[in-house]
């Protein structure tokens, strides 16, 4: 062999990286105190979308900015009980990044909080 084998890491044959910034979001806010938690709020973001779209088509495709929506509406408010906003949804299309960090660290100086993102391009993916 020539090349030398690296194993997967998570999220390489997966594009559940939405549910799990939603997870790692309740945990940075407290709401998620442990692994028997987290797991419990991953299978309910994971069941909310079964019920929005086939869930083979979310795990290998990942998960659209709607869906991540209802998730978070659904469960992440009504479940945990954490208030949910979109600074950015009207401009989001037109923002730059320098921008987009500095509003970002101005409304966490502001707010208790996290901010959910989803990069697009090369890499699809929620952090």
């Amino acid at each position: 062999m020539s090349k030398k084998v690296r194993p997967y890491l998570k999220g390489q044959l997966d594009g559940l990286c939405g549910d799990y910034a939603i997870v790692n979001a309740l945990r940075m806010l407290e709401r998620v105190k442990n692994k028997d938690e987290a797991t419990e709020a991953l299978n309910l973001s994971i069941a909310e979308l079964e019920f929005l779209c086939p869930l083979r088509e979310r795990i290998f495709e990942g998960t659209e900015i709607g869906e991540i929506d209802t998730v978070m509406m659904r469960v992440v408010k009504r479940q945990y009980g954490v208030r949910i906003s979109t600074p950015f949804r009207s401009r989001c299309a037109q923002i730059i990044l320098k921008s987009f960090v500095l509003e970002t660290r101005c409304f966490l100086r502001e707010h208790q909080g996290v901010i959910l993102t989803s990069i697009g391009g090369f890499h699809d993916h929620w952090t």
